[in-house]
C-alpha cells in the first residue's frame, strides 16, 4: 500500500516511483499496481498505439477499503490519446477482463478506481467483462474522428456489477446512413438478448450498478443502454442527441448537414433485465434539427423495453417523436409493471430546421419543416407517452405527469387523426396527468421558469440554472394537482404495512454499493384522507412484495392514502396538500427555518424538552446533533423519545441529572444536513452558542465540598427544590462542612454547590 507517481516519459521502476521526482511509465503502473496504492498521473498526453491500451492493470483491488486507484494528479491535466481518429486501430482506454466471449469470471478487475483523466481517439474506450466494484468518475470520453463507429464507445458486459460511474461527460460518437445508423456511447449489458442464440443469463446480468451526475450526447443508434441489468440505478444525468453527424449521407439530404437519432433503449427479456430506477434525468432533442431515418420512434426519448421499471421526476422535451414510449420495436418480449409518475413531457413531435433568437417572446414556437423525413408517416408516435400497441404491455402505470405543447394532440402529416398526448392502451392505467398546449393561452400554461430549448448544450449542469428550465412558478396549476400513489391495504404491526402496490417505491438496496452512502430509501407519507398533512412520515427500512417495513412506527391505519415524500438522494418532493404534476415539485415560499425558543430538564432528570418556533420533524440526517454535558454527570447523551411533527421533541437523558446541577458544556447542536428541520423542509440552523437549559430536577443530592473548599468560585445557586439560596463569595466554600444527620440535635441540610 503505497503512493506512487506516473508520467509520460517516465522511466523509473515502480519502487523507485514513490517519489514524485522519479515517476515510471503507463506500463510499469499497469503490471505493478496492486490492492491499496494510489498511482498518480502527471499533466501530459500518453499517447498509445495501435492495439495499445491504456488501462489494462494486472491486478485487482480486495476490498472498497483495499482499492486500486489510478488518478490525474492535483489539477494537472491529464489526456490519453489513442490512434484511431482516421482509422479503426484496435485500441483501448480501459480494458477490465478479457475482451471477446470466451472471457471468464476469473479474468474480471475488481474494486479499482479511476478518476480525473481525459480520453479520446480511441477504438473503444472501456471494455469491463466480468469486473464488479469499480469506480469511473470526473472523467472525459470523445471519439468522433471516423464514420465507421458502428460498436459500443464504452460496455460494461458478462456480470458486471456494483459498478459506479459518476460526473463523467461521454459524447461523438456512431455513424449514419440515409436509411441506417450504428453506434452506442455507454451499453449495459446486452440488448435484446434473445436473439443471441447462446444466451444464458449467468453470462450477462450486470445488475446493481449506478450512473449519476454524468452528460452523455452525440450518439448513433442511441446514446444510452440499459438492458440486460436489474436493480440498478440512473439518475440525476444529461442524456440528448439533436444532429451532430456531417459525415456521409448526412450532409446531402439533411438540410441541416447533420444527423441525430433516438436518446436512450432499454430492450430485455422480463427475467434478464428491469425493475430499475431512473430518476432525475433530463432526457432531450431526439433526432432534433436533422435525422436519417425518422421514423419509428427514431426521434424518441425514453424506450422502455423491461418490466417493473420505476421512471419518476425526469424531464423529456423536445424530442422529435414520443418522450417515452413502452415497448421495444427489436424486443419480442414483454415491457410490464412499469411505474411511470412524476415526468414532465415538453415540445414533443416537433422538428425544428432553425429557431429565432428569441422563440418564445410571442408565446408560440416558430417551427422549420415539421418531420419532412418522417417515411412512416407515423403521426401517432409525436406525442408525450405512447405504447407499442403491436405488442401486448400490460400492468403499466402512468400517472401525475405532466405534458404540454405536444405535436400530436393539434397537428397531423399523414392523415386527419390527432393524437392524445398521452395514448392509452388494454391492460393499462393511463390516469391523472396533466396537458395543455401553447394555443390554450398563457393562462394555462404550466409557467415553466424557462421553456427555451434552443441551445442543447445550455442544459447542463442540473442545478436550476439549465435550458430549458421545466420547474414550476408561483400560480402554476399544476401546482398540488396530483393525487397519492397507492393506499395501506392492512397494518401488520406498529412497522410493518401491507399496500395496494409498492412498486412505486424502492428501500435502498438498489444501485452499486459504492454510492450506497448516497442513496436513500423512499420516505412516504401515511394520511387519512386526500388531504396531506405530514403528522405520519416516515423512512423505508425494507420492501418484500407490497410489504413495506418503516424505519420508525408508521401511525396508518387500513384504508390510508401512500404517497411519496423523499425520492433517492433524499431531495424531499412534496410539499402542500397534494403532489404538483410533473417533475419539480414546487416548493412554495417558506424559506424560514425553525428556532429553539426553550430547553428544559424534567423532574425525573432524564427528560429533556426543547421548545421550537414552530413543528419541526427530522430529515434524513436523524435526530442526533445535541451536545451538553453537566456540573455532576458529565456529557449526556441525548436520545430522541417523541414529538416529530409538533413544536415540541422529548428526548431521553443518558444519566439522571441531580438537583441543582448546571450545565458545563453547551447546550450546543450541529446540524448533520437534513437533521431536524420544519415541515418545508428548512434545517434548524446549528446552535453554536450555548443555549441556556432550565433544570427541573428534584432527584438526588449534591454537598457542598469539605472543610478545604473550592476557593476561588463565586456566583449564586438556587436550590430548586428546598429553595435555598446560598450565595458564594471570592474567598470560595471554605467552612462550610457536612453535618451528620444521624447526630442527636443536627438537622439534615442539604447545600447545593458546583
Amino acid at each position: 500500500m503505497a503512493t506512487h507517481y506516473v508520467s509520460s516519459t517516465g522511466s523509473a521502476t515502480w519502487g523507485e516511483s514513490t517519489n514524485i521526482s522519479t515517476p515510471c511509465s503507463l506500463a510499469t503502473a499497469n503490471a505493478n499496481a496492486d490492492a491499496g496504492d494510489l498511482v498518480y498521473f502527471r499533466g501530459g498526453t500518453y499517447h498509445i498505439a495501435a492495439g495499445g491500451r491504456a488501462f489494462d492493470p494486472a491486478h485487482s483491488g480486495t476490498s472498497n477499503t483495499n482499492r486500486i486507484t489510478f488518478s490525474g494528479y492535483g489539477s494537472e491535466e491529464v489526456i490519453f490519446e489513442g490512434s484511431s481518429a482516421t482509422a479503426e486501430n484496435n485500441d483501448v482506454a480501459i480494458l477490465f477482463g478479457t475482451r471477446g466471449s470466451s472471457s471468464t469470471p476469473s479474468d474480471g478487475n475488481n474494486y479499482i478506481s479511476i478518476k480525473n483523466f481525459k480520453f479520446r481517439y480511441f477504438w473503444r474506450h472501456f471494455d469491463w467483462r466480468y469486473s464488479s466494484h469499480n469506480e469511473l468518475s470526473n472523467c472525459e470520453f470523445t471519439g468522433y474522428g471516423t464514420s465507421s463507429r458502428g460498436h459500443e464507445m464504452g460496455y460494461l458486459l458478462y456480470s458486471s456489477q456494483h459498478n459506479w460511474i459518476h460526473d463523467c461527460k461521454f459524447y461523438y460518437w456512431g455513424s449514419y446512413s440515409v436509411s441506417g445508423d450504428g453506434g452506442i456511447i455507454l451499453e449495459i449489458g446486452i440488448n435484446n438478448p434473445d436473439a443471441i442464440s447462446d444466451w444464458i443469463p449467468e453470462k450477462g446480468h450486470c445488475d446493481y450498478n449506478t450512473i449519476e451526475n454524468c452528460h452523455m450526447y452525440a450518439g448513433g443508434h442511441h446514446v444510452f443502454g440499459l438492458n440486460t441489468a436489474r436493480y440498478c440505478v440512473v439518475r440525476n444525468n444529461y442524456v440528448h442527441n439533436e444532429s451532430w453527424c456531417p459525415d456521409g449521407d448526412c450532409a446531402n439530404f439533411l438540410p441541416s448537414g447533420k444527423c441525430g437519432y433516438r436518446i436512450w433503449s432499454m430492450t430485455c427479456g422480463s427475467e434478464d433485465g428491469g425493475h430499475n430506477l431512473l430518476e432525475g434525468n433530463r432526457v432531450g432533442y431526439g433526432a432534433q434539427y436533422g435525422g436519417p431515418n425518422v421514423r419509428y420512434g427514431a426521434g424518441s426519448g425514453l424506450t422502455i423495453g423491461s418490466d417493473s421499471n420505476i421512471c419518476r421526476y425526469n424531464g423529456f422535451f423536445a424530442n422529435v417523436m414520443c418522450g417515452i414510449r413502452i415497448g421495444a420495436s427489436i424486443s419480442s418480449v414483454s415491457t410490464d409493471d412499469n411505474r411511470i409518475y412524476n415526468n414532465t413531457f415538453f415540445h414533443h413531435g416537433w422538428n425544428e430546421e432553425y429557431w429565432t433568437q428569441d422563440p418564445h417572446e410571442e408565446g408560440v414556437y416558430p417551427a422549420g419543416p415539421i418531420n419532412e423525413d418522417d417515411e412512416g408517416a407515423l403521426d401517432i408516435y409525436r406525442c408525450a407517452f405512447r405504447f407499442e400497441v403491436a405488442r401486448l404491455r400490460v400492468g403499466n402505470v402512468i400517472k401525475n405527469n405532466l405534458a404540454y405543447d405536444t405535436w400530436s394532440v393539434n397537428h397531423t402529416w399523414s392523415g386527419s387523426t390527432h393524437y392524445s398526448a398521452f395514448q392509452t392502451a388494454e391492460g393499462n392505467t393511463v390516469e391523472h396527468n396533466w396537458t395543455a398546449e401553447l394555443t390554450a393561452g398563457e393562462q394555462n400554461a404550466p409557467k415553466f421558469i424557462d421553456r427555451d430549448c434552443s441551445t442543447p448544450l445550455n442544459g447542463w449542469p442540473i442545478d436550476g440554472t439549465e435550458r430549458p428550465n421545466l420547474r414550476l412558478g408561483a400560480g402554476s396549476p399544476c401546482i398540488g394537482g396530483g393525487t397519492h400513489l397507492t393506499t395501506v391495504s392492512s397494518i401488520t404491526d406498529s412497522n410493518t404495512i401491507v399496500v395496494a402496490d409498492a412498486t412505486y417505491f424502492q428501500d435502498g438496496t438498489w444501485g452499486s454499493d459504492l454510492a450506497r452512502s448516497a442513496l436513500y430509501a423512499d420516505w412516504i407519507c401515511l394520511t387519512p384522507g386526500t388531504t396531506v398533512n405530514y403528522d405520519h412520515c416516515v423512512q423505508i427500512s425494507s420492501i418484500s412484495g407490497n410489504t413495506i417495513n418503516t424505519s420508525t412506527a408508521h401511525g396508518a391505519s387500513a384504508g390510508w392514502y401512500v404517497w411519496l415524500y423523499r425520492k433517492s438522494d433524499g431531495t424531499r418532493v412534496l410539499y402542500g396538500s397534494a403532489p404538483d404534476y410533473g417533475a419539480y415539485e414546487y416548493e412554495g415560499t417558506d424559506v424560514v427555518p425553525p428556532t429553539l425558543l426553550t430547553a428544559s430538564i424534567g423532574t425525573n432528570g432524564t427528560t429533556w424538552t426543547f421548545n421550537f418556533s414552530e413543528p419541526v420533524k427530522f430529515g434524513l440526517g436523524g435526530s442526533a446533533g445535541w451536545a451538553v454535558s453537566m456540573s455532576t454527570q458529565g456529557a449526556i447523551a441525548l436520545t430522541y423519545a417523541s414529538g416529530s411533527t409538533s413544536s415540541t421533541l422529548l428526548y431521553t437523558g443518558s444519566k439522571t441529572v441531580k438537583a441543582g446541577e448546571t450545565v458545563t458544556f453547551g447546550l450546543y447542536y450541529s446540524q448533520p444536513n437534513n437533521g431536524i428541520e420544519n415541515l418545508a423542509g428548512n434545517d434548524l440552523a446549528s446552535i453554536i452558542v450555548a443555549k441556556s437549559v432550565t433544570n427541573n430536577s428534584t432527584q438526588g443530592q449534591v454537598y457542598s465540598k469539605s472543610k478545604a473548599g473550592s476557593a476561588g468560585f463565586a456566583g449564586l445557586l438556587t436550590n430548586v427544590r428546598g429553595k435555598r439560596t446560598v450565595s458564594k463569595s471570592v474567598g470560595g466554600s471554605a467552612g462550610f462542612e457536612k453535618k451528620d444527620t444521624k447526630r442527636k440535635g443536627y438537622t439534615k441540610q442539604n447545600i447545593w454547590v458546583t
